[in-house]
């Protein structure tokens, strides 16, 4: 319930398209995202921000990264 309400806040917030949207448009590209930058962006803690990613990483098979500064990137395609 958390993830879908925090779901429905971001597609407002940063005019995020439903997951249904993001599922059946071919056409996207790679979307790659820190915990640290949803947060910022959202205005929300780095806690919902993980708990949100991790979630929609499962839901889509996400794949990921770690860079320079230890930051795990979350890959959406």
């Amino acid at each position: 319930m958390v993830v879908r309400t925090l779901e429905i806040e971001l597609e407002n917030r940063l005019l995020i398209p439903p997951t249904s949207a993001v599922a059946t448009h071919q056409h996207l590209q790679v979307f790659r995202i820190t915990v640290l930058q949803l947060a910022k962006n959202a205005e929300i803690s780095t806690q919902l921000a993980k708990q949100y990613l991790d979630e929609k990483a499962k839901e889509l098979n996400a794949d990921f990264e770690v860079n320079e500064e230890g930051n795990v990137l979350y890959h959406f395609s």
